[in-house]
């Protein structure tokens, strides 16, 4: 008996203990697997979105004929120029044209809202324990009422492209940003590279003292002039 009972035991607990780890390694795969299909599907719901530019039906047509109405009908209603620039600006954009991969780990507006957050913490730390700064040169311009506003040139970085006479890209930041927030110094980055030189507009109150009492949170066209006559046609 003890000799049949010791060789049942042998045939069984293996039999036994291979049946429980197949049965423990399919529910740790589970729990490793599940997880990744259900984000990969809650993740494709932002892929796969259609995002639709709403223009004038009208103004379908090439970049020189969108011109040449602008031209024409510049005297026309508000939304009909918005609609010439909008779909310029589409044409104008091969990135508009392809499908849009949102980021893996941020694929919706607020997750993207707390990563740009945390990227200018971690840029505001560099700045102020650090020293950093992206920008090759820092100008400081008075404007024609005597205010004074900060710029911050990034130039091109390649050595090819230094005598080419290339446009220079005036970047306006947002209403809560400045040259230094992330978006504004990923572009310029982007646009160094690409060949271009890049000034960053600081608007009145951002880095430097407002002694005017003149703001507006989204700056004024004035501004802008005296940046492009006396900074950038001056280089």
């Amino acid at each position: 008996k003890n000799m049949m009972k010791s060789l049942s035991d042998s045939v069984l607990t293996p039999g036994i203990f291979k049946s429980f780890l197949r049965q423990s390694k399919s529910a740790s795969f589970l729990k490793i697997i599940a997880p990744i299909v259900i984000y990969s599907a809650w993740y494709l719901r932002f892929a796969v979105c259609v995002v639709e530019l709403n223009v004038d039906e009208e103004l379908d047509g090439d970049r020189d004929r969108c011109a040449e109405e602008f031209e024409k009908r510049s005297g026309g209603s508000a939304k009909v120029r918005r609609s010439i620039r909008l779909r310029n600006a589409v044409k104008m954009c091969p990135s508009f044209h392809r499908r849009y991969w949102p980021t893996v780990y941020a694929p919706t507006a607020l997750l993207q809202i707390g990563l740009m957050g945390f990227r200018d913490a971690a840029i505001l730390f560099r700045k102020v324990a650090l020293g950093w700064s992206p920008y090759h040169a820092k100008e400081l311009l008075s404007l024609s009422d005597g205010e004074v506003i900060s710029l911050h040139w990034l130039f091109s970085i390649q050595e090819e492209d230094q005598d080419m006479k290339r446009p220079v890209i005036v970047l306006l930041h947002g209403a809560f940003q400045g040259a230094h927030s992330a978006p504004m110094i990923g572009l310029a980055q982007a646009l160094s590279k690409a060949g271009f030189s890049t000034v960053v507009m600081n608007r009145r109150g951002y880095e430097m003292p407002n002694t005017k009492g003149k703001h507006s949170m989204f700056g004024f066209d004035r501004d802008l002039d005296d940046v492009l006559t006396n900074s950038v046609a001056a280089r």
